[in-house]
């Protein structure tokens, strides 16, 4: 399984939007997940792997924004995901 987290950091300049495009990844295997439940535990494994270089909650609120709400990752990316911090 690959994925658009190794360029996560080439779609930000900024402390938030260096690490969103790890949402729509995360997004990506939890949707592996339902599509074949045999790529659960490789997912699941991938899923702990990059939530952690999600935004700080303390970067989300400096930038305005809620979790929970909808954000869209622009770049070559482009799709809309729910705001997640990065659980300490």
């Amino acid at each position: 399984m690959t994925c658009n987290a190794e360029s996560a950091k080439e779609c930000g300049d900024n402390d938030l939007t260096s690490r969103v495009a790890y949402w729509v990844a995360v997004d990506k295997y939890y949707k592996a997940k339902q599509v074949d439940p045999a790529l659960a535990d490789e997912a699941d494994k991938r899923i702990a792997a990059y939530s952690v270089y999600f935004p700080t909650a303390s970067t989300i609120f400096f930038y305005a924004l809620k979790e929970g709400d909808t954000y869209k990752v622009e770049c070559w990316i482009n799709e809309e995901t729910k705001i997640r911090a990065a659980k300490q």
